[in-house]
């Protein structure tokens, strides 16, 4: 399943999400996005939203939580 994130110059401006409308909203509320005349949903520069595998956003916040870990270590407890 993949999850969804607002991101501006490289920086996280938002949650994951598991549903990427959710991720449009929060780009949508940041500034970062807008709707076309014909409600087709674009995000603006400097804006964008990452996909990621949800496996990979576990491992990335498990990390985050345990910075002397390396991911090999991942799931050994």
């Amino acid at each position: 399943m993949l999850c969804f994130r607002v991101r501006s110059f490289g920086r996280p401006k938002g949650p994951w999400r598991r549903v990427k409308s959710q991720a449009e909203r929060d780009a949508f509320e940041a500034g970062l996005g807008e709707y076309d005349e014909w409600g087709v949903f674009f995000v603006s520069v400097p804006g964008e939203i990452e996909e990621l595998h949800e496996r990979f956003v576990t491992q990335d916040a498990w990390a985050n939580r345990h910075p002397s870990s390396d991911s090999r270590s991942l799931g050994q407890g």
